[in-house]
């Protein structure tokens, strides 16, 4: 029989394990002892930011197969409008200057041009949401550790297709063949970047639709701008495959953004398109300083 005193020493001994195991747990960062709903957190957050009436004027260039372009874009209170200003690392020509120009202007005399646009933009936010929003169900993630980032610490997780994810969606389909880094801002909660490569193809409608071939790669970067709002920096995408078993699909794009700058929230059309031309003529009058004032 076990005496009273033994039956003491394995009360406190279990007492002692039970208290250093919650301890462990209290201690425990809720991105390392929840990594699916952390990520979750985050992906809420993207989906549910607002701009707080912020808006904001910057560079983007986009490089493709063909050819590397280098806009302005502004937030005007009817979308977002671009100016090209470069084409492939030079000034535009008089002829180009104008093209681009009717184009630009093109939504101030045709109503249904903007209309377009507006739609447009719309279903582009509808299509990167619906991804955005399977991502805590698509993956499982592995915590890798804590890195610095641009805005404090990041919290780096390698994820991996969940065998138990059913798409919801046409657009979410792609992230069964994935695989990847995601950091996320450990203190705002937003994702600062999200990396991943096709590791099989990617087959839609049974492969009579098309499909992607493996090795496919993805990149986007994010960072505060100012104040509350989180925005891209960088949008990577080389995809090749086929569409409906017969045209090649080759995807190439390589964008970054950068010089952002503050303008009024209420900024018209018109606006923005003199705003754009102000700032051109000022970079250009600098010897083509990339930077926006």
């Amino acid at each position: 029989m076990i005496s009273t005193a033994a039956r003491r020493t394995l009360a406190i001994l279990a007492l002692l394990c039970v208290s250093m195991l919650a301890t462990s747990y209290a201690q425990s960062p809720e991105y390392q002892a929840n990594s699916r709903q952390f990520v979750r957190d985050a992906v809420y957050n993207e989906l549910h930011a607002h701009s707080n009436g912020q808006h904001f004027m910057w560079k983007e260039m986009e490089k493709k197969v063909k050819a590397t372009t280098t806009k302005l874009m502004v937030e005007t209170s009817q979308g977002v409008i671009s100016r090209l200003i470069a084409l492939n690392g030079h000034p535009l020509s008089a002829q180009e200057r104008a093209q681009d120009d009717a184009r630009v202007n093109r939504l101030l005399s045709d109503p249904s041009a903007l209309h377009k646009k507006q739609q447009q933009q719309k279903e582009d936010e509808e299509h990167a949401n619906r991804v955005l929003g399977s991502i805590p169900d698509a993956f499982t993630f592995k915590y890798v550790g804590l890195e610095d980032g641009k805005t404090g610490k990041l919290v780096h997780y390698a994820f991996e297709p969940d065998p138990n994810f059913a798409p919801p969606n046409h657009e979410s389909k792609v992230l069964q063949g994935m695989k990847g880094d995601l950091f996320i801002d450990a203190n705002a909660k937003r994702i600062a970047k999200l990396d991943g490569t096709l590791i099989d193809q990617v087959e839609f409608g049974w492969g009579i639709l098309g499909h992607l071939d493996k090795g496919g790669r993805f990149v986007i970067e994010q960072t505060n701008i100012g104040g509350d709002r989180w925005d891209t920096t960088r949008s990577y995408l080389h995809f090749t495959g086929k569409v409906l078993m017969m045209k090649s699909l080759n995807i190439q794009e390589d964008e970054t953004m950068s010089d952002f700058q503050p303008v009024k929230p209420d900024l018209t059309i018109a606006q923005g398109i003199e705003l754009m031309k102000k700032t051109d003529d000022t970079v250009a009058e600098n010897g083509g300083s990339a930077a926006l004032r």
